[in-house]
């Protein structure tokens, strides 16, 4: 995780040009979660926030597959 160059997310059917992530944020609860932007294969005029729940494994965190999540899934510091 010290290169900066490892690929945590990658584009799927819905969302391309996954970047620009921001730092780990935990909520409350103690769960973590990534905030980084997209652009929408149905709208791409812009970009949109994405914010993702991280799990870890191995010390490595995983979001999803490896892609943007298509649900929505509200943290506990945003109810």
């Amino acid at each position: 995780m010290d290169n900066k160059h490892e690929i945590l997310i990658s584009k799927n059917e819905y969302f391309v040009g996954i970047g620009h992530n921001s730092e780990i944020v935990t909520d409350d609860n103690g769960t973590d979660w990534i905030m980084y932007h997209a652009v929408k294969v149905s709208n791409p005029d812009g970009r949109v926030l994405m914010l993702d729940k991280i799990k870890w494994k191995n010390g490595w965190p995983i979001v999803n597959d490896g892609t943007p999540s298509l649900n929505s899934e509200e943290p506990f510091f945003m109810k």
